[in-house]
């Protein structure tokens, strides 16, 4: 087959800026807009030292960017984009569009996206171009599994690249979960349920989710605690590798963190794959759910569940993953949307 680029030019990758009137700002130098993130060396989603007591899958994907977001206003008639990547990450069910690439939303909207090209090595370079110069509010969305070692915005000479206004609910959620939390296996990073939910209700968040990785540790629920979130959502029921790990570990990691955090807002969820018959997904929801029972039972106030059999609906619930386990953009949307009810009823929207 012929290259597809030479048949659809709709296909092709702008990776040539062709840009004589940019100027550059270094993210890290410019911190300002920076949103779920931090960085050392690079982008990292908490800090090494913390990743690494609780585990070795932790500590290899603490550095994936997924929920890392840039936000700033420019008149700019294009913005470009620079991103050092110097780990190659290839999966066979997921596009690099979400695994590499950075998609761009004007206010609240998606409008395009960063697309690294197919033979992309260490860097990638590409520019989203506008009609107008008029002022726009500006989000970057990170990749979802890939590491960014620098990362740099291109604007044009004289255009303003101001701080984007605050988030309108005031509200940081922390997300903990499994590979599902952390985005797999969407088609671009934006459509992480965790992003729509921030994207619908315009609020900061953070994505602790570890694909493999999630297993309930203590040091990662002491974490969480210190980071002292406004709604903390606890989604790992896919990492457990059985009931009785589920069992052992769920309602102590609630614990440790209420222990810390005794008023904070929790939403508890459990698996939403009832009809895949490779675990008993009643069972561990009945393990998940009794973590809720318990705790309303010590007249815990602030605790909600949400049951995995609802998040992805009656209709069409066979369309919602790309292999039985991972939800693909209509698994992530549904999710996000059952999700949200509760959300807004805690922050009062």
């Amino acid at each position: 087959m012929s290259n597809i680029c030479e048949i659809d030019k709709n296909f092709k990758v702008e990776t040539n800026l062709n840009l004589n009137d940019d100027i550059y700002y270094n993210v890290k130098e410019n911190n300002w807009c920076l949103f779920g993130l931090e960085f050392d060396d690079r982008f990292i989603r908490m800090p090494k030292e913390i990743a690494k007591k609780v585990s070795k899958g932790v500590l290899s994907l603490h550095s994936n960017t997924s929920g890392g977001r840039l936000r700033f206003i420019t008149d700019s008639p294009y913005v470009a984009l620079v991103a050092q990547m110097p780990d190659k990450v290839n999966f066979s069910h997921m596009p690099q569009t979400a695994i590499s690439g950075f998609d761009l939303y004007v206010g609240g909207r998606f409008y395009s996206a960063f697309i690294p090209p197919e033979q992309m090595e260490d860097s990638f370079s590409s520019v989203v171009r506008f009609r107008n110069e008029a002022k726009k509010n500006i989000t970057i969305n990170f990749p979802l599994y890939n590491n960014v070692e620098n990362l740099y915005i291109g604007l044009k000479k004289g255009s303003c690249f101001e701080k984007a206004e605050d988030y309108r609910s005031g509200k940081k959620i922390v997300y903990y979960g499994s590979s599902i939390t952390q985005g797999g296996c969407v088609s671009r990073s934006g459509l992480a349920y965790p992003a729509i939910i921030s994207n619908e209700i315009d609020c900061d968040y953070i994505n602790l989710g570890f694909s493999g990785s999630a297993l309930g540790e203590k040091e990662m629920a002491e974490y969480i605690g210190r980071l002292n979130p406004d709604i903390f959502v606890l989604d790992y029921d896919h990492n457990a590798p059985n009931e009785e790990h589920l069992r052992n570990t769920h309602e102590a990691f609630f614990k440790t963190f209420r222990n810390i955090c005794p008023e904070t807002p929790v939403i508890i969820i459990s698996a939403p794959n009832f009809k895949y018959d490779y675990f008993d997904w009643k069972a561990r929801r009945e393990i998940i759910k009794q973590t809720y029972n318990n705790a309303v039972s010590n007249r815990d106030k602030n605790v909600y569940f949400i049951d995995g059999e609802q998040l992805w609906g009656i209709d069409n619930w066979d369309s919602c993953t790309v292999d039985g386990t991972h939800p693909n953009d209509l698994g992530h949307f549904k999710m996000a949307k059952a999700i949200l009810p509760t959300i807004k009823k805690i922050i009062s929207l």
